[in-house]
């Protein structure tokens, strides 16, 4: 919310700069986002001249040359080429060494061979907001004859100015506003009392102490409300001199005031509220239209003008939109609105969105002479869904979606009443109309003086608790018992709710600066639990070996499976949607890692980054038909492509990522955890390289998939080396870890290896042969590892040799070579009976 300072300091002027000022409100909790400069830095140099004189340029059709008496020793030439300069105007004018907004400095200069000392301003270039074709002329002159010093008095002064402070010489900022900083604020949902300019001044009466005045409002009398009915339908509704209300959708607008006006003269504006409305953000437009903008702007409560000769039958009727109803709103766009839409109709439809936007169809209009004023409190969540469905945000609808109080409706009606009279000469026809709830029982919390003290950990004293509370117009009685009964505003009555609420009040207040730096009592410190512990192990020990830790999106599409030539009915198509997705992109919750990991690895390739290497830790979701929770499994992911170590000089061409490289990391993984796990190479996911993908088992359950991505998949990501991923279950990692861990001490013995070479079919996988090796009932061997596998020569065809080194250790004594040769043949008769291997020679 942007906030003009000079509007505030009208209400409350704590005589501090705007540096303090904004320390002043953020450090009491109303937050100030920027500070902007509207209109001229500085109004030296703008002052009001006088046109005694314009010819029009020797040199130049479109220049005119002015001689204007700015109140000097001598009058000062200027070029001008607004075509609606002429002698007699009381003008603003730049003097030499003013600078204007946007930072220019007028400077003595020549136009076409013409000497200029200053510059004649228009409106705009003022950013005044006042509509105006040429410059900007403040009053005219009665004198028929003009001549330097005699300086007649200004008349006909533009509508809100004062003729008599028209004088040649004075000040511009005496006769107009020129703007000033501008406070923009982050107003937090729950506090949507300070989305109006008084409340911010009671804000900063708060938070300084200085004196606040009195509303603007304060005081006048509203028409008495007419007396309503009931429908046939049951909905109230009443009517006054040409316009008849009926409140059909009561539960959803709790509260519909209208005032009619007649003799309304629609014009512009005066300087003060245009200057203002647009320092706020706000685009003059003309004095009833400016008038509930300004309204608005300054109570806080959204209201709007309905020109009453052009509602078809005068009337209007607030209900639920049927499907397919469409409306031309005030920004002439036509909007299909959705059903239950909040609207607000005559007897020609479709008129307003309630607590939107108006429509075009009933906008006042310079011929304008009726006007009906409504106010209406709307039923906030209500209003945020629909300006959500239809893409518009509006001044009024970030304020009415926050969930106004009843009782607010009548302050703004008091404050445009005020304006509408004094502004465009309108007087009420008749009574008001006021349906709906006028009032909500009020709020009263006990706030015990102990409390106070143990949330806050310092003692404030009673009377200081009063003031505070006061001063934000809480009603308070002190029982004489340290308890205060605290009762609560309309406009604060969403937000201060329980005790504590009152606290925090007093804390920001007093200024939080004030709270003590104390140590918390001594509590036991938090501790990882074990499955915390484990993922962060799993996670240092990748980390350890190269890889990198991404985060990618729990949100997913079915595009991703899609790339993945995922089959209908598989089991990664389970997903689960979600109602109101924020893009089209993430419309349902990932059912694996693997998308998330490619599509980081293509924003790298495609940035010149080829050696990668990915690791995720993270969330996959699985629909449970039947269930109201989705499957929520802990699920690790790797991908690895390019080159596995950076090249160097000595190492130009390093190991390309591949399936064994992932299988290695299955490999570390058990270790790491202490589970077993198996890798079987049976039919691997249709996304897995044939003959280069597998499953994982742990305990004889599949928990995962490894291998190398299928090169049709790859290519869709634009990745041209391999790509080797793993996925595994952390959760199914996690539940078969051991409780406890027996540790056993070092061996003091040293261990004896021996090679074995053996010649196996092919369709005998290697995990075989090394469970046949580590089944073999040996005592003494220790470790079972392939370290070479070979086809060729002296290999019939349809076999290969695989070389095992085996590793033998006694507890107790050094092994001699005969024992482990020993303990090596009975391992050769093992793998010849269980695997038909044969010993290559």
């Amino acid at each position: 919310m942007r906030v003009p300072q000079e509007w505030l300091l009208r209400y409350c002027n704590p005589g501090l700069s705007t540096a303090e000022l904004e320390d002043a409100l953020t450090d009491s909790g109303t937050k100030v986002e920027a500070i902007h400069q509207h209109g001229p830095a500085s109004t030296d140099g703008f002052v009001v001249g006088l046109v005694l004189s314009r010819e029009q340029h020797p040199d130049a059709d479109r220049l005119g040359v002015c001689i204007v008496d700015t109140g000097g020793e001598e009058p000062a030439q200027i070029v001008c080429g607004a075509p609606n300069v002429g002698a007699g105007q009381f003008v603003p004018v730049a003097q030499i060494g003013a600078v204007m907004p946007g930072g220019m400095k007028i400077k003595k200069a020549k136009l076409r061979g013409v000497e200029s000392r200053g510059m004649i301003c228009s409106a705009k270039e003022l950013e005044l907001g006042l509509e105006s074709d040429g410059i900007l002329v403040l009053a005219t002159s009665g004198d028929a004859a003009l001549s330097f010093g005699g300086r007649p008095a200004a008349q006909d002064a533009i509508p809100g100015l004062d003729a008599s402070k028209v004088v040649v010489g004075a000040p511009l900022a005496s006769v107009l506003s020129l703007g000033g900083p501008v406070i923009e604020l982050e107003i937090t949902p729950n506090r949507p009392d300070s989305l109006g300019v008084y409340e911010v001044a009671r804000e900063l009466h708060a938070a300084t102490g200085a004196p606040l005045r009195p509303q603007k409002w304060a005081g006048v009398e509203l028409p008495k409300p007419v007396a309503s009915q009931v429908d046939a339908s049951g909905a109230p509704t009443a009517s006054v001199d040409g316009l008849t209300v009926t409140l059909t959708e009561h539960e959803r607008c709790q509260r519909f005031t209208a005032i009619v006006y007649e003799n309304v003269v629609v014009g512009p504006s005066p300087p003060w509220l245009a200057a203002r409305l647009v320092a706020a953000g706000q685009r003059p437009i003309n004095n009833v239209v400016d008038i509930t903008n300004y309204v608005m702007l300054e109570t806080g409560q959204p209201l709007h003008a309905f020109d009453l000769d052009r509602l078809g039958g005068g009337t209007l009727e607030v209900y639920a939109a049927a499907e397919g109803e469409e409306i031309t709103t005030l920004d002439e766009e036509t909007r299909k609105v959705p059903a239950g839409t909040m609207l607000i109709k005559d007897a020609d439809g479709p008129t307003s969105i309630g607590g939107v936007m108006g429509g075009a169809r009933s906008e006042v209009l310079p011929t304008t002479t009726r006007v009906a004023v409504e106010v209406a409190t709307w039923h906030g969540p209500s209003i945020h869904a629909t300006s959500w469905a239809l893409a518009v945000r509006s001044e009024a609808s970030s304020r009415n979606e926050k969930g106004l109080p009843v009782e607010q409706a009548l302050d703004a009606q008091k404050r445009a009443l005020q304006l509408m009279h004094e502004l465009a000469g309108a007087t009420p026809s008749g009574p008001m109309i006021d349906l709906g709830t006028r009032s909500v029982p009020a709020t009263v919390l006990q706030l015990p003086g102990p409390f106070c003290k143990r949330v806050l950990g310092y003692d404030v004293p009673e009377r200081r608790q009063i003031e505070l509370l006061k001063a934000i117009d809480l009603g308070v009685e002190s029982s004489g018992t340290g308890v205060l009964t605290v009762t609560i505003p309309p406009r604060r009555r969403n937000d201060l709710t329980r005790p504590i609420d009152l606290v925090e009040e007093i804390a920001r207040l007093d200024g939080l600066g004030n709270v003590p730096a104390t140590l918390p009592a001594l509590r036991p410190a938090g501790v990882l639990t074990d499955r915390q512990k484990a993922d962060r192990s799993l996670l240092d020990l990748l980390v350890g070996r190269g890889l990198s830790e991404v985060v990618g999106w729990s949100f997913g599409n079915t595009t991703q499976l899609d790339r993945l030539g995922l089959e209908a009915g598989h089991p990664l198509r389970a997903a689960v949607k979600i109602r109101n997705p924020m893009s089209s992109e993430l419309g349902q919750l990932r059912t694996t890692l693997l998308p998330s990991l490619l599509e980081i690895a293509e924003r790298n390739v495609s940035r010149g980054f080829k050696d990668l290497r990915f690791v995720e830790l993270g969330t996959t979701y699985r629909d449970q038909p039947g269930s109201e929770l989705p499957l929520e499994v802990r699920t690790l992911g790797v991908l690895l492509t390019g080159e596995l170590l950076p090249s160097t000089w000595a190492t130009p061409g390093s190991a390309k990522a591949d399936a064994l490289a992932a299988t290695e990391l299955i490999r570390a993984i058990g270790a790491l955890l202490r589970v077993d796990l198996e890798i079987e190479q049976g039919t691997p996911p249709v996304y897995l390289h044939p003959g280069r993908g597998a499953t994982v088992l742990l305990g004889g359950r599949e928990i995962g998939v490894v291998g190398e991505l299928h090169p049709r998949i790859s290519a869709q990501y634009d990745l041209t080396d391999p790509v080797a991923v793993l996925e595994l279950s952390a959760d199914a990692l996690l539940d078969a870890m051991p409780g406890r861990v027996q540790y056993a001490p070092f061996a003091g013995f040293p261990p004896v290896t021996q090679d074995l070479a053996v010649v196996i079919d092919d369709g005998v996988p290697a995990k075989a042969v090394v469970s046949a090796a580590r089944g073999s009932g040996s005592a003494l061997l220790r470790d079972v590892r392939v370290f070479d596998v070979y086809r060729g020569a002296g290999v019939d065809e349809g076999k290969h040799s695989l070389a095992l080194r085996l590793t033998f250790r006694a507890e107790d004594r050094t092994l001699t070579e005969e024992e482990a040769t020993a303990a090596r043949n009975k391992i050769l008769k093992t793998l010849q009976a269980q695997v038909g291997a044969v010993a290559r020679g």
